[in-house]
């Protein structure tokens, strides 16, 4: 599972105010592959992740919601220096 770390701006806030978000598209690997994407078509759909420390040094998901990024509010992406996992159900 791809997973970035995004630094995004809420648009119509004054003063505009960085927001971070835990973002997956499983069809792109590197932040190049979705960057090159968002600049191809703007918006890039796929699942913003709820996750909490498990406090072992990795994320735990907690929750998924779709989600989609544009390109015009991108302030940075990284990819995810945490392990990610699920509980399984």
């Amino acid at each position: 599972m791809a997973v970035f770390w995004i630094v995004t701006t809420l648009p119509g806030k004054l003063p505009d105010r960085p927001y971070q978000l835990v973002f997956s598209a499983p069809e792109y690997e590197t932040v190049k592959d979705l960057s090159d994407a968002l600049a191809a078509r703007g918006t890039v759909p796929g699942e913003r992740l709820s996750v909490i420390d498990d406090g072992k040094g990795r994320k735990m998901v907690r929750a998924r919601s779709p989600y989609a990024i544009g390109a015009f509010a991108i302030g940075s992406i990284q990819p995810s220096i945490h392990e990610i996992w699920e509980p399984e159900d």
